[in-house]
């Protein structure tokens, strides 16, 4: 497998919703548990957080939690390898619009059509999609929208090139 020598720490600020409900004692709907990414486990992995597809066995370093690198708080995600991403789902009100912001910072990110720094959501439909980051830029705030037509819950994205699957962010 090929490992580009780029850097994207994403740390999402929020998930906004005219009206939020419970859903179940666990997680509410409408919130992104863990946004901040400073609740993390045993194995230094943040709560709520995976990586897609898994990562290889053993060590992986091309997805991983850092400490002191972040836009506020003390940690951040950081994606090294292409074609990986940090998913989060995250409950959602069928027929809601939802605005999801998060802030991204990369360093040294090739800028080609199928590469850079994204975030999307999946299992919904994309109104306005976030933008794509390459070069080396601080702290920026990605924003996009989304319908959840039918579906209760979707899948946030984080992530360095391309995705897996079809990318709501190309473009």
């Amino acid at each position: 497998s090929h490992f580009t020598r780029t850097t994207l720490f994403v740390l999402f600020a929020g998930l906004m919703l005219a009206s939020t409900q419970v859903a179940g004692p666990k997680q509410p709907v409408g919130v992104i548990l863990n946004s901040s990414v400073e609740m993390i486990d045993a194995g230094n992995r943040p709560e709520h957080w995976a990586i897609d597809p898994a990562p290889p066995r053993g060590t992986f370093d091309g997805a991983k939690v850092v400490s002191g690198v972040a836009h506020a708080g003390t940690q951040s995600l950081n994606i090294s390898a292409t074609n990986f991403v940090w998913l989060n789902k995250t409950l959602a009100r069928p027929y809601a619009t939802y605005k999801l912001s998060g802030w991204t910072r990369t360093e040294d990110v090739p800028s080609t059509d199928d590469l850079g720094a994204r975030f999307e959501v999946r299992g919904v439909k994309v109104t306005s999609p976030a933008k794509k980051i390459s070069g080396t830029v601080d702290w920026t705030e990605l924003q996009l929208t989304f319908d959840t037509e039918g579906q209760d819950s979707f899948s946030i994205a984080a992530g360095l090139g391309g995705t897996r699957g079809t990318s709501s962010a190309a473009g």
